[in-house]
């Protein structure tokens, strides 16, 4: 490193031709001087150097004032410096070490020693030179697997349709440049919306390929996975072969906790399979609060015959579902305290009716006020989905009405519409059955309760068949009365001791995918929806 620039800063001009002499005689060409302090930071300011000899007394600005200037310039900070001092300035030697001096040499200059540790100073300079450039380069790395990986991630959320009403917003904030967790969310048909979140096991770069692995995964087998009649997978089925595949070559033994949740905007039932993860919440248009179901399965990648499950929640046009991951509920503060789950439950409670993006912003903005500052330990990650309307039945294909009058007489000729109905659109036969047995229970309550008179009124019933759903809607103009607030029979008692009534409207909605009642003017509506699947069909080239 004899290239090297060097800055001899000496007052005395016999030190300095010395010095500098010596320097030359042991390879060093690149030599520049100063007669005092000031004029050291001026050179030091314009030029650049590989190393400083700096005499400790000077007038004007002594050694010890330079070197605190050095050290403090964060420019200068790394650069070495040698103090020059004579053999009896021993304390002062010290205080220049402490001041973050590389080194000292005494006067009278020994080659020797003069030799050696500009030597050793330089060769300091040139190794922590390179682990610098190597530490930037790591870091240039790091940052563009950080913008790779958040990349991975949804950056763009459409925003909510008539046909697909839902609000999504989702973040991702990795502990280190990069981590392991991951959010994800796709519609695996015009009607069914899937939405994931996952915690890899540890954090850094190997986790955050695992997560990418696992995204390419849940994607690929969630979109082309079907079942034995031909019927898009259920989340526990998707999950399982997911967990297969992470499950071979993983020789590290990696794992990923997962939530897979899929939305049908057509009924707004939320089926989903927790694997070893936190479950969602729920939170209602009035700002209810339900955490789903936690029996959890069994993390992802750890034994490919692990088993899994489907559970089910019916939601309503309002209601938000939210996942996160544990850097949420276990983000800490200075004292070590956790966020916790019952900080997280407040901060989803704090905006009745708020969109997708301000549920997730604020308990973002809630975990950083609450850690004021402490490092982040763990990646973070949420996701929200917002019902704005819906359910949307899909595409409407057929119609049929019928008009009553509310008598009981009347209502075979419900009966005998729907039946012609059924074999004209060819439905199911226990779709078939359970219309007739739910639009049964309906009228009757409204032919029998509706009215307090004996005027002859009007009962509409309109059957309306979308691509898999078939939807009736019956409206009458007598008292209001929302027959699916009453609430459930208690089934325990004996047969012979149990109250009458309830029992209907019960069956009703076990037999019915959704069922809904409103008031608008002087009309109660309710509403009847069964789901089918549409059987794919068979034969040669199907």
């Amino acid at each position: 490193m004899n290239d090297a620039a060097l800055l001899v800063v000496d007052d005395n001009e016999d030190n300095r031709y010395t010095l500098v002499q010596r320097l030359k005689r042991q390879g060093y060409t690149n030599l520049a001087t100063a007669t005092n302090g000031r004029e050291a930071l001026e050179l030091l300011a314009t030029r650049s150097f590989d190393l400083v000899l700096l005499d400790v007394t000077m007038p004007e600005m002594n050694g010890y004032e330079v070197l605190e200037r050095v050290k403090a310039d964060p420019r200068l900070r790394q650069l070495p410096v040698i103090m020059i001092s004579a053999l009896d300035q021993i304390d002062s030697v010290v205080r220049c070490i402490e001041l973050g001096a590389e080194d000292y040499l005494a006067k009278p200059f020994n080659p020797t020693l003069l030799k050696a540790r500009v030597g050793a100073t330089l060769e300091k300079k040139r190794l922590r030179d390179e682990i610098d450039a190597y530490l930037s380069r790591m870091e240039r790395e790091l940052e563009w697997a950080r913008r790779i990986q958040l990349g991975m991630v949804p950056e763009r959320f459409p925003a909510p349709t008539v046909e697909q009403p839902v609000d999504l917003y989702g973040t991702l904030l990795p502990a280190r440049q990069v981590g392991g967790d991951l959010f994800d969310f796709f519609w695996r048909d015009d009607h069914r919306l899937c939405m994931v979140i996952a915690d890899v096991s540890d954090k850094g770069a190997a986790a955050a390929l695992f997560m990418a692995r696992t995204k390419t995964l849940v994607r690929m087998v969630g979109t082309l996975l079907v079942d034995a009649e031909g019927q898009l997978a259920a989340p526990d089925d998707v999950v399982a072969r997911v967990n297969q595949e992470l499950c071979r070559d993983n020789g590290e033994g990696m794992f990923v906790t997962l939530v897979l949740g899929e939305l049908d905007v057509r009924t707004l039932r939320l089926r989903y399979c927790i694997a070893g993860h936190h479950p969602p919440y729920v939170i209602d248009a009035g700002g209810g609060l339900v955490r789903l179901d936690d029996s959890r399965g069994k993390a992802l990648g750890i034994r490919p015959t692990f088993a899994y499950a489907t559970a089910e929640h019916m939601l309503a046009p309002g209601d938000t579902v939210v996942f996160y991951t544990d850097g949420i509920t276990e983000a800490e503060d200075s004292q070590g305290t956790l966020f916790g789950d019952e900080r997280l439950q407040e901060a989803l409670r704090f905006q009745t009716g708020a969109d997708a993006r301000n549920r997730v912003q604020t308990v973002i903005e809630r975990v950083r006020a609450f850690a004021a500052g402490a490092p982040q330990s763990d990646d973070i990650a949420a996701l929200a989905a917002r019902l704005t309307g819906g359910p949307y039945p899909g595409p409407l294909r057929d119609v049929a009405d019928v008009a009553i009058a509310n008598q009981a007489s009347e209502l075979a000729r419900v009966s005998r519409q729907l039946d012609e109905t059924g074999a004209l659109w060819r439905l199911p036969a226990d779709v078939l059955a359970d219309l007739h047995l739910a639009l049964d229970e309906v009228l009757t309550n409204v032919v029998s309760y509706a009215y307090g008179d004996d005027a002859v009124r009007q009962v509409a019933v309109r059957i309306q068949l979308h691509d898999e759903v078939v939807r009736a809607i019956i409206e009458d103009d007598g008292k209001p009365f929302d027959p699916f607030t009453v609430a459930p029979p208690d089934r325990t008692p004996p047969l012979h001791e149990r109250k009458v009534g309830g029992l209907g409207i019960h069956f009703v909605r076990q037999l019915m995918t959704r069922v809904a009642y409103e008031r608008d003017g002087n009309t109660n509506r309710t509403t009847l929806d069964r789901t089918f699947r549409q059987r794919q069909p068979t034969g040669v080239g199907a």
